[in-house]
């Protein structure tokens, strides 16, 4: 491992992901391109829930090559996880083991999620209420860091792993900590980003009932549209992403393509309320803050702006 010239570089090397737009990363951003709605109308009245539109994957990414002993353990947020993770090691080593440049201790995994596999919790435990029996994997199916594992199992990924879960801070949370890791010394390699998969009528309720989802009944179109007048909540949808993060000299010095560079990072938490931002917005403005000063820049140097854009009226007001 690299540890002179603390902190290091971190860069991204690859990346990956599965959505209701396409079964990879280039599928979802010609999607995008085209002004294609990642989510649809879908009734579940009948079971109490009151929004009506959702973003699902129809298929299954391919875990071809991926030993039995890993897949037939994964809840359905973990196989999309570790799907979108193939494309990013696939992008950034083109079939090769990540050994062949890197000692595996000092390449580690972060793969968060919101709720991980509720939906194998509930599905589980129907099923021994019906039957008196369970899925004798069901302890694996509901672990949170189902996904993070099978990162470290499937490349042999032995060095610092960690799956936060954060609700929709999840994903950023994940690759902030992994780039810090890399600044710090602690590893040259890492995989991080996040999967959701929530489809059961139980655990879609359990969201729904916050009467924070969409309340859109008929038109696509308002059924997310934030900082509108129209905005009326968020669509709850599953999907993946991840990338490869590697330490900026060593990516080079095996002539790996550089796509980005992770330059700042901020975390602070609002300690307010479960749901509501704090009025103060004293810990937004932290982080913003710490991420400028660590990245060097100032806030006439930003070109883009990601927002939360949840579309629901107190989010958006404070954003």
């Amino acid at each position: 491992m690299n540890t002179g010239a603390l902190p290091r570089r971190v860069v991204v090397t690859g990346f990956g992901a599965v959505t209701p737009l396409g079964m990879n990363a280039e599928q979802s951003w010609a999607a995008i391109m085209d002004y294609q709605l990642g989510y649809r109308h879908i009734d579940m009245s009948a079971v109490g829930i009151q929004s009506r539109f959702f973003g699902v994957i129809d298929e299954e990414p391919s875990l071809k090559g991926v030993p039995a002993a890993i897949r037939r353990r994964l809840p359905r947020f973990a196989r999309l996880a570790l799907g979108a993770a193939r494309e990013a090691m696939e992008m950034a080593f083109h079939g090769e083991s990540p050994a062949a440049y890197y000692d595996l201790l000092d390449c580690g995994t972060i793969i968060g999620s919101g709720w991980a596999g509720q939906d194998e919790t509930h599905l589980n435990y129907e099923g021994y209420l019906r039957t008196g029996l369970g899925s004798p994997f069901g302890c694996f199916l509901s672990m949170p860091n189902a996904a993070t594992a099978a990162c470290s199992l499937f490349w042999g990924l032995r060095g610092y792993q960690n799956s936060p879960i954060a609700a929709c801070a999840t994903g950023t949370i994940a690759i902030g900590d992994a780039a810090e890791v890399i600044r710090s010394g602690r590893a040259s390699m890492m995989l991080a980003g996040a999967g959701e998969s929530l489809r059961t009528d139980a655990a879609v309720w359990n969201i729904d009932i916050l009467r924070a989802l969409a309340s859109e009944q008929e038109d696509a179109s308002k059924a997310c549209c934030p900082f509108s007048l129209d905005r009326n909540g968020f669509v709850l949808s599953e999907g993946a992403a991840v990338l490869c993060l590697e330490e900026r000299e060593a990516a080079l010095a095996r002539g790996a393509t550089i796509f980005g560079e992770i330059k700042g990072y901020g975390n602070y938490s609002d300690a307010f309320d479960f749901t509501a931002p704090a009025e103060d917005k004293i810990a937004r403005v932290k982080t913003i803050q710490h991420a400028l000063q660590q990245a060097g820049v100032t806030a006439e140097d930003i070109d883009y702006i990601n927002a939360h854009g949840t579309s629901t009226p107190l989010n958006d007001l404070n954003e």
